[in-house]
């Protein structure tokens, strides 16, 4: 003796039926994939922010801090590299990368800072490419001309002297504080003047 179907389970096969047909429901088939689908990565990967000394610049031997826009993995010391080699280790604190030299960089050598794309955030995202920036070991502070030049001869007694160097020349204090530090050169025979440092240059 066969079962027959109630009306209200063949309205409701029916009902199935037609909502696979029209798409309101995937196939039965494809709802384990769906199940399945990864998550979206909603979080952004490490930026650099700023660095010091600055990307070009003429570096004395501190340590060199590269500031990102959020925390990084404490790990993430381990991918970054100087080269040419260079003693001196990096360390991370919160957002900020730092290389501690051991030693004083050679002058004139260009260095380069990197960090790879094995370095993550505290968040675990890795940065989308490598960071790297160049670094130029300071030069021993030189004079490369003076005006007037050395030698000059017929020149007036009230002439400015200025000596030009290969690199700037920091004043300790402000231009009206410089009355006070010691004179840095000497003229024989002595006359009565103060020198006054303007970038790369001193002028007496």
């Amino acid at each position: 003796m066969s079962l027959k179907r109630s009306p209200i389970i063949r309205i409701f096969t029916f009902i199935l039926l037609a909502a696979v047909t029209i798409g309101l429901l995937p196939p039965a088939a494809h709802l384990p994939h769906l199940a399945a689908a990864p998550r979206r990565q909603t979080a952004a990967p490490p930026g650099l922010l700023a660095s010091s000394p600055t990307d070009g610049a003429v570096w004395n031997g501190e340590p060199v801090t590269l500031t990102f826009d959020q925390p990084l993995a404490a790990d993430s010391a381990d991918f970054a590299v100087i080269n040419p080699a260079l003693d001196g280790a990096f360390s991370v604190a919160e957002a900020v990368l730092t290389f501690t030299p051991a030693a004083k960089p050679e002058p004139g050598q260009r260095y380069r800072i990197t960090l790879d794309t094995r370095a993550q955030s505290a968040a675990g995202v890795a940065l989308s490419s490598s960071v790297e920036i160049a670094l130029v070991g300071a030069t021993p502070l030189q004079v490369t001309s003076t005006q007037p030049s050395d030698g000059s001869g017929d020149i007036d007694a009230t002439a400015e002297i200025v000596v030009i160097f290969n690199r700037p020349v920091v004043a300790l204090v402000g231009v009206g504080a410089q009355a006070d530090l010691p004179n840095p050169l000497q003229i024989e025979p002595a006359v009565e003047a103060r020198a006054m440092a303007q970038h790369q240059h001193l002028c007496f």
